[in-house]
């Protein structure tokens, strides 16, 4: 059984990571298309801004480095108020605790604060970042022992404002759409990342067309290959549509359909609708030739191989004369029947330089 990458895939009309600055009025991001979902992604300095805004982390590391001499009913105990709310922590005693021994007790008992070890010493640290976010050491005896200040208050800070998708005034157009700030940034030189979905009649990854000619892997990173039928079509494709001569190894290999594209359209199209049809079928005539040599060497199954072709029709739009319909059945040597369909659009009606296709 032979296979190969598979090219030809569903775009998603997704711009990913697109390098935007902020507007003169410090409030609004533009992208080069329009969203058509909120379903946007931010990043600041490759950190993800949340629509509620970006604050910083709410983190105090204590001065005293481990081991820690604590004794019960002595400075045994850590207090401190998360959000408003009050907690007492037992610290396990001894005369030589490590620091490791005192993060577990804290994480074993506390909530709403993660504590882990710095260099020997006991970091305390709040599990969100928002504008509520705020944490004080309360009373206790423990405090000095692990180099916290007793009685100090610490709150998240804002570093970017929340935001929201909302249409663009004075914009005629009604998908028209901005990235606005809740507020106005401090600076007017932030640069930001923002990935989002867009339609499909002014993508620039499928230029409109739908399809999205590229290598795809899958989530373990792993590159998606097609086989039997699956490759039977893009291989005739890949024949029909690349320009002959391109191939620097093969130069026999592909069509002449972009310089019977780029010739006038006469006689209705009726004249080349039939150039079409015949440059596709010796396309796949020669195809078939390669791929029964390729069974004399190696393994092939017959849903790869190609039988016979059941019908090619090349069909001019009834109105637009600058579209002409492709239509291919192929039926596989296992007897399986497969519809290629594709749309060869002329940029002009009368003289064309080139071709694009459509799914």
């Amino acid at each position: 059984m032979s296979k190969d990458l598979r090219i030809k895939n569903v775009c998603p009309h997704q711009v990913i990571e697109e390098w935007l600055a902020i507007d003169t009025d410090r409030q609004t991001l533009r992208t080069v298309r329009y969203p058509s979902s909120s379903q946007v992604k931010m990043l600041w300095n490759r950190t993800l801004v949340p629509k509620q805004g970006l604050y910083s982390t709410v983190e105090v590391t204590g001065l005293q480095i481990e081991p820690f001499e604590i004794e019960t009913g002595d400075n045994d105990t850590l207090s401190f108020s998360v959000d408003g709310g009050t907690q007492t922590i037992t610290l396990p005693t001894g005369t030589a605790v490590t620091a490791a021994s005192v993060v577990r007790s804290i994480n074993g008992n506390a909530s709403g604060i993660v504590a882990t070890v710095t260099g020997g010493r006991v970091t305390l640290r709040h599990d969100r970042s928002n504008a509520q976010s705020t944490f004080k050491f309360e009373g206790g005896n423990g405090h000095t022992t692990l180099g916290f200040s007793e009685l100090r208050f610490y709150r998240s800070r804002q570093i970017i404002p929340g935001w929201e998708i909302i249409g663009e005034a004075n914009n005629v157009d009604p998908t028209a759409r901005v990235i606005r700030f809740n507020e106005a940034l401090r600076t007017d030189d932030d640069i930001f990342e923002v990935s989002y979905f867009t339609v499909r009649g002014v993508c620039r990854r499928c230029q409109g067309l739908g399809v999205e000619n590229d290598f795809r892997h899958d989530r373990q990173g792993n590159p998606v290959f097609v086989q039997n039928q699956r490759l039977l079509l893009q291989e005739v494709e890949k024949i029909i549509f690349t320009i002959r001569g391109s191939n620097v190894f093969h130069n026999w290999y592909g069509t002449s359909l972009a310089d019977l594209i780029g010739t006038k359209i006469v006689g209705g199209g009726r004249y080349l609708e039939t150039q079409l049809v015949s440059e596709i079928s010796n396309a796949i005539d020669k195809y078939q030739q390669i791929k029964d040599q390729q069974g004399r060497f190696q393994p092939v199954t017959r849903r790869e191989l190609l039988q016979r072709v059941v019908s090619v029709n090349v069909a001019q739009d009834s109105k637009d004369p600058t579209v002409f319909f492709v239509d291919m059945v192929l039926e596989s040597q296992s007897g399986e029947l497969e519809q290629i369909q594709d749309t060869i659009v002329l940029p002009d009606a009368s003289f064309a330089s080139g071709f694009q296709r459509i799914r």
